[in-house]
């Protein structure tokens, strides 16, 4: 049981690692997007493509509600305990794991499509609205260690 917690503890880090490292590329393209439309690489705002643009949203916020769903379903009770049946406690460690850098990937996918629609619209507040979506998704896909350790104690025997 110990070499199981170590184990966890392990691929917590790195998870939350690489969420993390989604988290400060959001703030990068934020930061980016700001300066980007205040130098003189923009110098007017452009005409943008409604219709692109509505597209380009629908799929931000499909993302969003994406990741969200994704993790539900990665991590549901009778997921796990199936996974555990068959594969053991790296198996459910393997599952939170998985969730948990999908949703961060996601969450940094978000990011760049925002940063996108504010290159193509010239308005940074786009790139802050993107990123809002993208801080709830990476939020709630965020690896904490309690809750592993609850998975852990109910499926992973």
């Amino acid at each position: 049981m110990e070499g199981a917690m170590i184990e966890m503890e392990r691929r917590q880090r790195r998870a939350a690692q690489v969420c993390l490292g989604a988290v400060a590329l959001t703030l990068a393209l934020v930061f980016s997007s700001f300066i980007i439309s205040s130098s003189r690489f923009v110098e007017e705002r452009r005409p943008s493509d409604s219709s692109f643009e509505i597209a380009l949203w629908g799929v931000v916020l499909l993302a969003g509600i994406g990741s969200i769903a994704l993790r539900r379903v990665q991590l549901g009770a009778a997921r796990l305990r199936r996974i555990a049946a068959t594969g053991g406690q790296l198996r459910v460690l393997a599952a939170c794991e998985r969730a948990a850098l999908w949703g961060a990937a996601l969450g940094g996918g978000i990011a760049v499509l925002g940063f996108a629609i504010a290159l193509l619209t010239g308005e940074p507040f786009d790139m802050l609205r993107a990123a809002l979506i993208a801080s709830i998704a990476m939020f709630y896909n965020y690896p904490r260690a309690e809750s592993w350790r609850q998975i852990m104690a109910e499926f992973g025997g």
